[in-house]
């Protein structure tokens, strides 16, 4: 598949196959890559290798490729962003379609480099390649909180009582300012009212800083809108949004998915740096997606 139009046709078998990977990346995602395939397009052609099995989606190698030097490059659909990223397998599919997938890919890629960058440890990719073939680079793990259940408990096993004073010192010298206040924002419209602070909110952090991102430039702040509005109407991404005195101060825009919190982009106004609305924001986002999570435990059982 090269285009934009056949990813948007391949239907909801994809979203499954994400589901199922081992570290579900919402970054691969219909929601994600259709609208990514469409801002980022020209000059980055979608690549994707998919099998099929008596016309069941079975496996697909999601790439793009552009030129950089006079070097055609394949990454990750998504770009820089679209970390996870993986070979895709159905349930239940052996290790042969990954194989199979990356077979391919060696017949029928126009490229002269593969480069991976986001791929996790352990990976079917790397499991599906010839020893040696794949060169990985460890650059950093990402950081991984796991819930105890309650917010609660997580936060008091994770936090010494003096990191747990310090946060509390820091809300209060916030609330002392005028009201203080942190919205969860998860409907289209809901999120679409806020975008424009969250834009002005990074653009303020990051002004004069080198940032890769490209969130908050004209190009990716349409293709911000685009994609977390598409992927709102399935509940999936939220922004915890704190205000002063109904100003935007600090937002922290994630993802839920797979039974996981995936952070995506935050960022807060440096006119309050010395009371970390950063950190506040933050704990208010990990623990409505615990609260969430945990809600949905006891439902389900």
């Amino acid at each position: 598949m090269t285009t934009a139009e056949e990813l948007a046709a391949v239907g909801p078998e994809w979203d499954s196959l994400v589901q199922a990977m081992p570290r579900p990346s919402p970054f691969l995602l219909r929601g994600w890559i259709v609208p990514w395939s469409r801002h980022y397009g020209p000059g980055q052609t979608p690549e994707v290798h998919v099998g099929r099995c008596d016309g069941r989606l079975v496996g697909a190698l999601p790439l793009c490729v552009d030129r950089r030097f006079g070097v055609r490059r394949l990454r990750f659909l998504g770009g820089p962003q679209a970390v996870l990223g993986d070979v895709l397998l159905a349930p239940g599919e052996s290790p042969a379609v990954g194989r199979a997938l990356v077979e391919h890919l060696r017949r029928r890629g126009r490229h002269d480099l593969l480069d991976v960058y986001g791929i996790p440890g352990g990976s079917v990719l790397d499991q599906s390649v010839d020893p040696g073939e794949l060169v990985l680079i460890e650059r950093v793990e990402a950081p991984v909180l796991e819930s105890r259940g309650s917010w609660d408990e997580t936060y008091r096993e994770k936090t010494s009582a003096k990191t747990r004073n310090l946060h509390k010192r820091r809300r209060r010298q916030l609330a002392e300012l005028g009201r203080l206040e942190t919205r969860i924002l998860s409907t289209p419209e809901e999120i679409d009212a806020v975008l424009e602070d969250v834009f002005r909110l990074h653009r303020l952090r990051w002004h004069g800083r080198p940032d890769g991102s490209d969130f908050a430039s004209a190009r990716g702040s349409r293709f911000q809108r685009d994609a977390l509005l598409t992927l709102a109407q399935e509940g999936i991404p939220r922004i915890a949004l704190t205000e002063l005195d109904g100003r935007a101060i600090a937002f922290h825009a994630y993802f839920l998915f797979a039974g996981r919190m995936y952070v995506h982009r935050l960022a807060f106004d440096p006119a309050f740096a010395r009371f970390s609305p950063g950190l506040v924001n933050t704990l208010e986002a990990v623990a409505a997606g615990i609260v969430l999570y945990e809600a949905q435990r006891q439902r389900s059982t």
